[in-house]
């Protein structure tokens, strides 16, 4: 978790797969897409535009935080749950049970949001 951590603060990382940089002296927004090869779009001359396609990289950054955060904790469970041997057996099945439920659940609801932000960000990059 510490790798993901460093290297999503090193490059500016998210799932979605966009980043953008601003250059405050000309006012330029440079968009980047993708994740190796990268295509880039640049916007100048609306504001609007640029903070249409920043509102939405921004949401995919703080989504990409939660992933992280909530990652942790469920590896954290997993160890607890799968190498603490404090755990009464005869309950062994239900917190398996549960602990998948959630997981599976949480899986399910970050591939939903990230598909409705990028979602969002295709509609504000055609709109450039």
């Amino acid at each position: 978790m510490i790798t993901i951590l460093l290297l999503t603060l090193k490059t500016n990382f998210n799932l979605t797969g966009y980043n953008y940089y601003l250059d405050e002296e000309t006012m330029k927004l440079t968009i980047e897409e993708g994740f190796v090869k990268k295509e880039t779009y640049n916007v100048q001359d609306s504001p609007i535009q640029a903070i249409k396609v920043m509102l939405p990289i921004n949401k995919a950054y703080d989504m990409w935080g939660l992933t992280i955060l909530i990652s942790s904790l469920f590896i954290t469970g997993f160890f607890l749950l799968f190498f603490k041997p404090s755990i009464p057996r005869k309950n062994v099945k239900l917190y398996v049970t549960v602990y998948f439920i959630f997981l599976t659940i949480f899986i399910i609801w970050d591939i939903y949001v990230h598909k409705e932000i990028i979602k969002e960000i295709s509609n504000a990059l055609n709109s450039l």
